[in-house]
């Protein structure tokens, strides 16, 4: 499906004849991804010799078709070596390991029906593969969805006449979409795999292949400097790491940032081998960590190469569940000191098919949205400096504003606030814990430790049973024991889940509680009462904010310096003592509810118990 309306591939092939030669293979031995792959062969055999480019003795329906699989594999051995199809004769330098005496005469039968198909139904090679992930595992790892491939290559632009590199494009997903009569395409792929070329030859496009790794050893060189292609468009594997040692290594000065850090290499790749507009995906993490990845978005915003992010829905992708965006580079000078920000993770432009997964709908909305949009829920122009200041933040929650932020904003512009650091004194949990019984105990200090099971939907946190062994800090023990009124907060997994320590609680110096390391304290200065602050917190409006600073690749984070700047409204006296009131009342009202499941619990049980 191309980016100009084509949505169906140049391939004409039955799903009927491809589900006969797998059914063939598999009766004989083969695994599910042998079986694909050279059922794969057979077709691109069959495709060859519908044309010009073979020679009469290697011509399907004039040779007699081989009887076992020793056979066969002579004819890929012939085809291997055939100069006059190029380097798309390494499609067949991969041979069948099945044993030479078994007989497939049925499975080339086949090749005979091929021939004979006037007007085959269109298929999708790619989407085969999707559908039937769970058996192709080797082939399944990198798909791609098809909506994904053509709106990262839409956002590429006017793609005639240019040359375009598509790195890691290892099923030639995006290759094999963009029109090759319009462009060139190269890509390059460190799985040696012939299935780049039998796509080249089922799709009948002129895709230059390299086997390389493009991190390690690059192979689109000119005089042993890198080609730069005009567009790249790039799916790098998310959550890849590298040794360091690649950057000390590199001969192309490619890495001024040393790192192991597969998004920022990635990245840093792509810009080198392109003169013009880069389309990349790239996890979350990259968009909002500190250190490396800070320095690096500074670096990228200070020349003014960011053109665009494009946020995306979680699970998108079968074979992993890292939230990733599309971020769109550009290396030629640029007239808009701008960045464009869309939120593609709204529900208009996803669906989720019941499974957990979800699949973009309306991707042409969405690529719209990046040409001309003006809708501020989906889409903003931030100026550079701006985006500079807020810490270099790449991630778009942090600048779009969809209808309950609009509503947040009139909130505290009409309100008086403060920041949650001028509010508050934040305490971490003791870095040491280990369960009871693990250390000896004259060496540590025991306590109650609450986690977030222990935390209620509304009010104080129930006690602790948990008893942890803490080893002895050299700071003041007491500081990190909690105290009454502390309200607790998860910045991690359970990210702005809230929770207050009781009035009443038993806090005693033989045993005193402490609280998991996925949390924080929080111990409010004289400028908020602290039940105030948690009602605030808990509130759907607290509770929008903590996340949209929620942020992960595979565990929701909400880094400390983000909380900190969280905006807290302060309300007037008489406001907050009715707070405090309302937040009594629902500590009490959960009181009842608890003695009621108790009586229920205790009627249930007074008749034929055990």
């Amino acid at each position: 499906m191309g980016v100009k309306g084509q949505l169906i591939m140049s391939l004409e092939l039955s799903e009927k004849v491809l589900s006969s030669l797998l059914d063939g293979f598999r009766s004989i031995g083969a695994s599910e991804d042998v079986a694909f792959i050279a059922s794969l062969q057979v077709l691109a055999w069959a495709k060859l010799s519908q044309g010009e480019d073979l020679p009469t003795h290697l011509v399907s329906s004039k040779v007699n078709l081989p009887s076992d699989i020793g056979e066969l594999n002579q004819i890929f051995a012939q085809l291997s070596e055939l100069e006059r199809i190029g380097e798309n004769r390494n499609a067949f330098r991969e041979f069948l390991t099945i044993p030479n005496d078994v007989r497939i005469s049925q499975i080339m039968s086949v090749v005979l029906q091929l021939e004979r198909q006037k007007s085959p139904e269109k298929f999708n090679i790619h989407s085969y593969l999707l559908e039937n992930s769970s058996k192709y595992r080797q082939n399944s790892d990198s798909i791609i969805p098809i909506e994904i491939v053509d709106l990262m290559i839409g956002l590429a632009g006017d793609i005639n006449g240019k040359n375009v590199y598509c790195p890691w494009d290892n099923l030639s997903e995006f290759a094999s979409s963009i029109d090759t009569t319009a462009a060139n395409v190269s890509i390059e792929t460190d799985q040696n795999s012939v299935f780049p070329w039998l796509v080249n030859i089922l799709k009948e496009t002129n895709v230059k292949i390299s086997i390389a790794n493009p991190i390690q050893n690059p192979g689109f060189l000119i005089e042993k400097e890198l080609k730069k292609f005009d567009i790249s468009i790039a799916f790098p594997p998310l959550g890849k790491k590298y040794d360091i040692g690649v950057c000390n290594g590199d001969w192309y000065s490619r890495f001024p940032e040393k790192t192991g850090s597969g998004a920022v290499l990635n990245i840093r790749h792509v810009l080198a081998q392109t003169r013009g507009k880069a389309v990349i995906a790239v996890p979350n993490s990259v968009l909002f960590s500190s250190g490396v990845e800070h320095i690096f978005r500074q670096d990228l915003l200070a020349k003014n190469q960011i053109e665009a992010v494009i946020s995306l829905p979680p699970a998108l992708l079968h074979q992993t569940q890292i939230p990733f965006s599309i971020i769109v580079l550009n290396t030629e000078t640029r007239s808009s000191n701008f960045v464009i920000f869309i939120n593609g993770n709204d529900e208009r432009f996803f669906a989720k098919d019941g499974r957990g997964r979800s699949h973009l709908v309306n991707w042409m909305d969405l690529l719209d949205t990046f040409q001309q949009g003006d809708d501020e829920s989906y889409v903003v122009r931030i100026p550079v400096k701006k985006v500079l200041d807020n810490n270099s933040y790449l991630e778009v929650s942090a600048y779009t504003i969809p209808l309950e932020r609009k509503k947040i904003a009139q909130i505290l512009n009409d309100s008086q606030i403060a920041k949650l650091v001028d509010l508050v004194n934040f305490v971490r949990p003791p870095l040491k814990q280990k369960v009871s019984g693990n250390s000896n105990p004259d060496r540590g200090i025991e306590a109650l430790e609450i986690t977030i099971s222990d935390f209620s939907d509304y009010g104080y946190a129930q006690s602790p049973t948990r008893i942890v062994t803490l080893e002895k800090n050299s700071k003041t023990d007491s500081n990190y024991f909690l105290h009454s009124g502390d309200i607790l907060i998860a910045v991690k997994a359970n990210t702005g889940k809230v929770s207050i320590v009781s009035d009443a609680a038993d806090l005693t110096k033989d045993i005193p509680w402490v609280v998991n390391q996925s949390c924080l304290i929080m111990r409010c200065k004289d400028k908020i009462h602290p039940k105030v602050l948690f009602m605030y917190l808990s509130s759907e409006m607290g509770q929008y904010l903590l996340r949209s600073i929620s942020s992960g690749a595979t565990i929701p984070l909400i880094q400390l310096a983000r909380l900190k700047e969280l905006e807290i409204v302060i309300p007037p006296q008489q406001e907050a003592e009715q707070i405090i009131k309302d937040f009594d009342r629902l500590v009490e009202f959960q009181s009842q509810i608890e003695n009621i499941k108790q009586e229920q619990t205790k009627l249930a049980s007074s008749y034929w118990s055990l």
